[in-house]
């Protein structure tokens, strides 16, 4: 609902309407439901309702006009109303230009480029992009991963739940961004906006075709029809010396679009690997990390180098290198673009931890989800080297389902291993969608297996499993596959969510894959501890780090540690009884008669916190989560839960994993529990909160050096717990080895109320955040401070303080040390990037 209160003569102009329309009006919109008194309403004809079947309820709810469509509306239906009838040819193309006409025609000042296709808009997209941003340009897009601009160095990202969306919102976008200082709108144009009319009167100065393969057709009639739809790019949106740029090489479509143009006089570059094509591809290598294309033509010979793979990506590069020297870019701008331009994501992007990469398979993602999509998708991953290619795919519910036998058939006809997993499956059966992937798949020949077949001796057999649950069957995928195989998880790309009848939840293949990436295997504990591997006769993938027999998992790896009453080394077999994958023990402490592998080490508990180290230091290499580590001599448990209450609310569901924050919990705080609740972090946590106790000089010092936080704080220091530490002044040494192992880019979070804290911080160079509870007046240097605290019967509340922002805090507890501990908290959370409100 846009409240736009102007005259509705205004919000017409450009539109041949007969009605008397100088009147008044205060918004305009499609919904009935949202109209007021004084407003407009637009009736549109939608695939599921017609909103001239509303007109009724926006009168009844005090619409002044009304705008409908000749032939779908009856007079009847306004009988003893009053207002305003304007009546057009095309009620979706007058919102449009209604839309228009509010937003003061954003897009008269802006250079205006579309892509369009079935496949490819996306990374076609983000080159041209990339190119112009490295040019120095302000850029804006619109397309399917998110809708984002840049404005003095900084790029604004909105969500995209349509790839070119609803006319209002398309011209509100367009605004924005001129208002940003855009210069130039990049727009991915689907079939479904050009036939709803959502552009309006929008004409682009370049727009290109990349292809045109099945898909759709749950709404198009054929693909004749669909053709029709993108030819509408072309015929209506053009400016009138516009180009339009076409791929050569995508069939009998490219043909027939070229034959268009020439017919409507619009200029054209067409390329491919054609000889007549104005950008030719004479040749073009390939591997996992990038491709080399040497081109000729209309603009010479000339070399380009990407990070992108494959030869379908070749076609999205000379698309994107023609578009671009359509609008002026030189040859050398061009190249220096493209050699640094990732393309999109979830478009045949890597997923790696690089430090693992000799050890893993190569994993790719992508969007593919039509049969030309999957076909050229898995081609261009035959072409790498590699010894077995294993495949993850599903469709999505709802949707065209004439393609799901296809794309089980191109899929077994490519891949050797083939794990049918559900997609978005919406208001549909998943079973039912899998079993229609199923008929194409067995079509090949190719044979049904079981699960557990994964996790074998695969022996150089092919096969297929029905596996429904996705995050499982990229769990097995990647497990399966060993080093020189590459796993494709084909159908849902960039998208972090799966979608059912029961709703939308989180969900994100890229993390999935990297989840099963980074999960143990043996090698790496040998990295991390420089141990020797005893290898028994039974080897499996890994799960997680425990230290308790009775809580082991399957193939969990078990640390035998020597306690003050128990000694881990006495329960080797049990452990292996309860189905451990792997043993760590010290030098000489094997139990003979054990089938699966140990890992021999000096010190087993050394070895816990070498895990731990080496498992923060691998997620600070692909997910740089945020590690706030917690001490002090009181307090330091509640700001803990604090900080991990306020971290939960700043990465809410379903746009983050669910439990995405890591904290300690129960007394999981020393020697043992530190590295412990370290080892549980993965690739899905946003943040960890640990706390770390000591019981002697020194336990500090090896926790911080074990858990490298970016975050130290420091509660308080009192006269507590002075057992083998003397006095406070002992106490307070011990604590400050939280700062003395700190990184250079940590940041010292520090009480500026207590004397002992602020002495030990003077003594680092670290970035400071001061707080204090007694508030900027006692603590003149405080960055975040408490004012106006107040007890109440059953609560706490106090103003929370930090530059000029002020936030009034309410706590459902009772004491005014609270304060002190949820302004610590906020620090943290502050020092962390969380806004104050």
């Amino acid at each position: 609902m846009n409240r736009v209160s102007m005259n509705l003569k205004d919000l017409l102009s450009g539109l041949a309407v007969k009605a008397m329309t100088d009147i008044p009006v205060q918004a305009f919109t499609a919904d009935s439901r949202q109209v007021h008194p004084g407003d407009v309403f637009v009736a549109l004809r939608g695939s599921v309702a017609d909103g001239h079947l509303f007109l009724r309820q926006a009168t009844l709810a005090g619409a002044a006009a009304v705008v409908v469509q000749a032939g779908l509306w009856s007079p009847e239906a306004l009988a003893g109303w009053h207002g305003v009838v304007v009546e057009v040819a095309d009620s979706r193309f007058a919102y449009a230009v209604m839309a228009e006409n509010y937003y003061g025609r954003p897009a008269d000042g802006l250079r205006l480029l579309a892509v369009t296709g079935t496949n490819g808009k996306t990374t076609v997209s983000y080159l041209v992009e990339q190119c112009l941003l490295a040019a120095g340009e302000t850029v804006g897009v619109i397309g399917t991963v998110n809708y984002r601009y840049t404005s003095l160095g900084t790029t604004v990202t909105l969500p995209s739940p349509n790839t070119t969306p609803d006319a209002l919102v398309l011209q509100a976008l367009l605004r924005e961004m001129a208002d940003a200082g855009v210069k130039t709108v990049i727009m991915e144009v689907s079939s479904h906006a050009l036939v709803q009319q959502r552009l309006g009167n929008l004409r682009f100065d370049c727009a290109a075709f990349t292809n045109l393969s099945q898909d759709h057709l749950d709404y198009h009639a054929d693909m004749a029809d669909y053709f029709a739809a993108k030819q509408l790019l072309f015929s209506r949106h053009l400016q009138k010396n516009a180009i339009a740029v076409i791929n050569g090489d995508a069939g009998p479509w490219a043909e027939k679009l070229l034959a268009f143009c020439l017919n409507l006089g619009v200029r054209f570059i067409l390329c491919g690997h054609k000889r007549n094509a104005d950008i030719r591809l004479l040749a073009a290598a390939s591997n996992a990390q990038g491709s080399r294309h040497e081109l000729a033509g209309r603009w010479g010979k000339f070399v380009l180098t990407s990070p992108l793979a494959g030869g379908f990506n070749a076609e999205n590069l000379l698309v994107a290198a023609a578009l671009l020297l359509a609008i002026g870019m030189d040859i050398q701008q061009l190249r220096n673009g493209l050699v640094k331009a990732k393309g999109a994501p979830g478009r045949l992007q890597r997923v790696e931890a690089a430090s693992l990469a000799v050890s893993r398979p190569t994993v790719f993602v992508d969007y593919a989800h039509t049969p030309d999509a999957v076909r050229k998708a898995l081609a261009t991953l035959k072409e790498l080297p590699h010894k077995w290619l294993f495949c993850v795919i599903g469709c999505g519910g709802d949707r065209d389902k004439k393609k799901r036998p296809l794309m089980g058939e191109v899929a077994a006809e490519l891949a050797d291993i083939l794990l049918i997993a559900d997609d978005n499956p919406r208001g549909e059966t998943p079973e039912q969608i899998r079993h229609e992937i199923e008929a194409g798949v067995l079509a090949t020949g190719m044979t049904q297996r079981d699960a557990a077949w994964l996790l074998g001796d695969l022996a150089g057999e092919s096969g297929f499993v029905n596996i429904g649950d996705r995050a499982l069957a990229i769990k097995l995928a990647v497990r399966a596959a060993e080093p020189g195989d590459i796993v494709a998880l084909l159908g849902k790309g960039h998208e972090r969510y799966q979608q059912g009848k029961d709703g939308k939840h989180f969900f994100d293949d890229s993390l999935e894959a990297l989840t099963a990436l980074t999960a143990w295997r043996l090698p790496d504990l040998v990295a991390a501890t420089g141990g020797c591997l005893r290898a028994g006769e039974k080897e499996m993938p890994l799960a997680e780090v425990s230290t308790d027999t009775r809580s082991i998992g399957g193939v969990d790896i078990f640390v035998a540690l020597k306690g003050d009453n128990f000694d881990g080394h006495d329960f080797q077999e049990k452990a292996e009884a309860a189905g451990a994958g792997c043993l760590v023990v010290d030098r000489g402490k094997k139990s003979p008669g054990l089938l699966i592998p140990v890992l021999e080490v000096d010190d087993t508990l050394l070895a816990l916190h070498q895990l731990a180290a080496f498992r923060r230091r691998l997620m600070a290499e692909v997910i740089q989560p945020k590690i706030v580590a917690i001490t002090g001599s009181c307090g330091k448990t509640t700001t803990k839960e604090m900080l991990a209450a306020i971290l939960r609310a700043h990465y809410p569901g379903p746009d983050n994993p669910s439990d995405c924050v890591l904290s300690t919990t129960g007394n999981l705080n020393n020697l043992i529990g530190l590295p412990l609740t370290l080892l549980a972090i993965g690739p899905r946590h946003r943040a960890a909160v640990v706390e770390m106790g000591m019981n002697a000089p020194g336990e500090i010092a090896r926790m911080a050096a074990t858990a490298d936080a970016d975050i130290c704080c420091i509660t308080n220091v009192h006269g507590v717990h002075l057992e083998g530490l003397g006095d406070i002044n002992g106490v307070a040494r011990a604590k400050e080895e939280l700062f003395a192992e700190a990184g250079d880019e940590a940041v010292l979070i520090v009480n500026g109320d207590d004397p002992h804290i602020v002495a030990m911080a003077s003594r680092y160079p670290q970035r400071r955040l001061i707080f204090s509870a007694r508030g900027q007046a006692a603590c003149p240097r405080a960055d975040i401070w408490a004012e106006h605290i107040g007890e109440g019967e059953n609560d706490l509340a106090f103003t929370l303080c930090h530059a000029e922002q002020r936030q009034k805090i309410v706590l459902p507890l009772i004491g005014r040390h609270h304060v002190e501990c949820a302004i610590a908290a906020c620090a943290c959370a502050v020092a962390v990037g969380v806004p104050l409100a």
